[in-house]
């Protein structure tokens, strides 16, 4: 049978090894070069031109801009703000919520989030679109891959999510920013060659640090992942924050910042409507997690106000 993926029937492919990593032409991009789509608007007509754009080699991190319309911000944050459908956020292990602070959560089916009463489906018309655009057609059609409901987080001011993997079988995530506000944090992403300054674990035994990470993944104990516990945002790895270019027109999309150890990292600007995509598994057919795609969530101010974001995370199975 046909795998409908995201309203797409895709074909089933020979069984083989799956590589888990962003099909061309986003693997042929440099850090700072972008490719343009256009995604329709189902039932509403139109189109809604986009920019994909590439922010780290290392693990793959892409920031979709202007992906989502306000009406599709707003629409979003309408549904999953129903009087009663947000909850106090958990993580995966159940009864956590030590880890992810002040941030209450709505999970919305691809039936609960319409544009002004129309039957225009907006979870099932974002997926129809950018599935093809992020994922390979050998993983688009593979009987395993799937996508979750979207996850709506509020998160008010002061919380945070700590250093965390999002973990197989999720090889993609997808963070929406619905209300401009950021704060999406991957200290251990490279921007430029392996063991060079853009990469902040050049000093580091990456082998060590390899089994550090497999070690603490096996017993679970989120808590205990201090990888890059001396890092800082904005200096070390990539850092992803909110910055109203309507407001700001000129504001560059990434600037470097160097401290006096020689360390450069990325700030990435975002402002609403735009996503980060990044994977989380290795793109070498093993299935295995890459520790590069190691990832906070950190509190928004208050100046900034309650952060809005919505997660899709695709997965597939390494059984068959």
């Amino acid at each position: 049978m046909p795998t409908y993926f995201g309203g797409i029937p895709a074909v089933l492919q020979p069984e083989h090894e799956l590589f888990l990593g962003p099909p061309d032409p986003l693997q042929s991009l440099n850090v700072g070069e972008s490719v343009s789509f256009i995604r329709p608007h189902g039932s509403l007509g139109g189109g809604q031109k986009y920019a994909v754009e590439r922010v780290s080699v290392d693990p793959p991190i892409f920031i979709l801009r202007g992906f989502l319309s306000d009406m599709e911000c707003d629409c979003i944050v309408s549904a999953a703000s129903i009087e009663g459908n947000m909850a106090m956020a958990e993580t995966v292990t159940e009864g956590d919520n030590t880890s992810r602070t002040h941030c209450s959560v709505s999970w919305l089916s691809r039936s609960s989030a319409t544009i002004d009463g129309s039957q225009f489906l907006v979870d099932t018309d974002l997926l129809s679109s950018v599935a093809p655009i992020l994922l390979s057609g050998q993983v688009l059609g593979h009987q395993s891959t799937e996508v979750e409901d979207l996850q709506v987080l509020r998160y008010r001011p002061g919380g945070q999510y700590v250093l965390h993997h999002d973990g197989s079988p999720r090889f993609l995530t997808i963070i929406h920013y619905l209300n401009g506000v950021g704060g999406t944090w991957f200290p251990l992403a490279r921007t430029g060659e392996l063991g060079s300054v853009d990469d902040p674990c050049r000093n580091m035994n990456l082998n060590h640090v390899r089994e550090k990470f497999e070690s603490v993944r096996r017993g679970g104990a989120a808590s205990k992942m201090n990888l890059g516990k001396e890092f800082i945002p904005g200096i070390d790895g990539v850092l992803v924050k909110g910055c109203s270019r309507r407001s700001i027109p000129s504001a560059p999309n990434i600037t470097m910042q160097t401290n006096e150890k020689g360390n450069s990292g990325s700030v990435v600007q975002i402002d609403i409507g735009d996503a980060v995509a990044f994977y989380n598994s290795l793109d070498d057919g093993t299935f295995g997690e890459n520790w590069r795609a190691l990832h906070a969530g950190l509190p928004a101010t208050e100046s900034e106000g309650d952060k809005w974001i919505a997660n899709h995370w695709f997965r597939v199975s390494n059984t068959g």
